[in-house]
């Protein structure tokens, strides 16, 4: 099992909280919660900039994000609305199957 330093697991607990936020949401925006919510952890214009190192940064977004997600938590919000930014950065990421190789050398 790999070690994690307390900020990883500070991370990955806040990602797995904002997750669970989206259970009690209603079945209909739970994939824009969804999408919202990746963004936030895996756009990659914030992850080309932030270095492994760099740990105030790191601490800062996470505490961004835990505020973020207690606003969620209110029973009252029942769905957010993505940007076109979002929506094509979501299109980008879903599985499309490989096609066939057509290398005739195997």
């Amino acid at each position: 099992m790999i070690r994690r330093s307390g900020l990883q697991k500070e991370v990955i607990s806040t990602y797995r909280r904002a997750l669970r936020v989206i259970r009690s949401k209603p079945v209909d925006s739970q994939t824009r919660f969804r999408t919202l919510i990746r963004w936030h952890f895996r756009r990659p214009q914030v992850q080309e900039e932030i270095s492994p190192r760099n740990i105030s940064l790191i601490e800062h977004l996470v505490r961004k994000c835990q505020r973020q997600i207690e606003m969620w938590e209110n029973p009252g919000v029942k769905d957010v609305v993505l940007n076109g930014q979002m929506k094509s950065w979501e299109e980008g990421r879903r599985w499309q199957p490989k096609r066939p190789s057509r290398d005739s050398s195997k």
